[in-house]
């Protein structure tokens, strides 16, 4: 894997353990194919 897709990744998981934050991804497809954002809120 690339090093920006584990960096992502990372983000994604360490978001998800940290129970401070609430936070949401949303995917999105297209017709470049699939891409996603992060929205997140320390509490």
């Amino acid at each position: 894997q690339e090093p920006q897709v584990q960096g992502a990744r990372r983000v994604v998981e360490n978001a998800g353990k940290d129970s401070r934050i609430d936070s949401v991804v949303m995917q999105f497809v297209g017709e470049k194919g699939y891409d996603g954002m992060l929205m997140a809120v320390v509490r």
